[in-house]
C-alpha cells in the first residue's frame, strides 16, 4: 500500500451529539430539490432517483457525523444517462468525503484503499476541528475509515479477483497489504449499465434510471447554455439523446454558427452530418421523427 501518515483524529462532527439535530423543517429544506442550494436543483430527469437519495440525506442530517452507511445504492441505466453525476451530487448534498473509483482502472483492493486514503487526506471539512479528515490509526495495523461515500463506476468491469475483496469491504472489512480497514461507516454507490451487478452488491438498493425525454435533454442544454434560446435547445435535443451528446452537439453547433453563420436548422443539419449521427441518434429509432416535431 502507498505510504501515508495515518493520524488518529476524533470523529468529525457536524454538530455536538449532546445537542439536538437540525429540525425536521430545516432538514426538509436542505433536501428539497427545488432549493437552489441543493445540488440536485440543477439535475434534470429521473426525479424518482433524486427523491430517494434526498430521503437518505434527510435521515443522515439528523446524525452528528452524517453517516449514511445504512443504505448503499446500485445505479442502473444506459451509458451517459447521468449515473456519476447523480452520485456526485448526492455526495455534495451530504457533505461527506466523496471517493470516486473507476472500476476499469481498478486492479486490486489496494487501488480501492489508496483511492480512499488519498481523498481523505485532502478533504477539508469547514466546520471541523481539524482541517483534514484522515484515516484513524487504531494501532496493530487496524485502520478506521470515517464516514464517507465511495462511488464505484462501471462495476461490471471489475476483475474477478477484486470481487471477493469488495464483498468483504461492503460487509465492513477490507484487508490489503498488511492493513485491516474498518469500512462499516462507508456508504457505497455502484453504477452499471447492466440489469445485474456482481454478487457483492446483492444487498444494495437498486435505483433504475430512465432515458431522458427530448424536453429534459433540452433543459440540460439550457442550464449549460443560459444564453441559448429555448427553441435552439429543443433543436439540439432532437439530434442527441443523452446530456453528454447534447452538450457536445450544442458546442459544435455554436462553433459552426460563429464560423459560417446561417440558419440554425441548417447549422444543426451540418453538425449532425459531420458527426454521422443522423441515423444513429436514439431519438430517431426510439421515438420516431413525428413524435419529436
Amino acid at each position: 500500500m502507498t505510504e501515508f501518515e495515518f493520524i488518529y483524529q476524533p470523529e468529525i462532527w457536524f454538530f455536538d451529539p449532546a445537542d439536538l439535530p437540525p429540525s425536521k423543517e430545516t432538514r426538509s429544506a436542505w433536501c428539497d430539490p427545488k432549493n437552489p442550494s441543493n445540488p440536485f436543483s440543477t439535475f434534470i430527469g429521473n426525479g424518482h432517483a433524486v427523491r430517494r437519495l434526498c430521503r437518505t440525506a434527510f435521515q443522515a442530517f439528523a446524525r452528528h457525523n452524517r453517516e449514511c452507511s445504512d443504505q448503499s445504492f446500485a445505479l442502473i441505466g444506459p451509458t451517459s444517462i447521468g449515473k456519476a453525476t447523480l452520485a456526485r451530487k448526492f455526495g455534495q448534498l451530504i457533505g461527506l468525503p466523496f471517493v470516486e473509483i473507476d472500476a476499469r482502472c481498478c486492479n486490486d483492493m489496494n487501488d480501492v484503499a489508496v483511492g480512499i486514503a488519498q481523498v481523505l487526506e485532502t478533504t477539508k471539512i469547514n466546520n471541523a476541528q481539524y482541517p483534514t479528515l484522515e484515516l484513524q490509526d487504531l494501532d496493530n495495523g487496524e485502520i478506521m475509515v470515517p464516514p464517507c461515500i465511495v462511488f464505484l463506476d462501471e462495476v461490471d468491469s471489475l476483475p474477478k479477483k477484486v470481487e471477493q475483496g469488495l464483498r468483504q469491504a461492503v460487509a465492513g472489512t477490507m484487508n490489503t497489504n498488511g492493513f485491516t480497514m474498518d469500512t462499516t461507516a462507508i456508504c457505497w454507490i455502484a453504477s452499471s449499465t447492466e440489469h445485474l451487478l456482481l454478487d457483492a452488491f446483492d444487498e444494495f438498493t437498486t435505483i433504475r434510471l430512465k432515458p431522458l425525454s427530448s424536453d429534459e435533454v433540452a433543459q440540460v442544454v439550457a442550464i449549460h447554455n443560459p444564453d441559448c434560446p429555448a427553441d435552439i435547445c429543443r433543436l439540439v435535443a432532437r439530434h442527441a439523446a443523452t446530456p453528454r451528446e447534447a452538450l457536445q452537439f450544442a458546442l459544435e453547433m455554436r462553433a459552426e454558427f460563429e464560423m459560417n453563420g446561417g440558419d440554425w436548422k441548417a447549422v444543426a443539419a451540418v453538425v449532425a452530418n459531420d458527426l454521422g449521427s443522423h441515423e444513429s441518434v436514439p431519438w430517431m429509432n426510439r421515438l420516431g421523427t413525428n413524435q419529436r416535431n
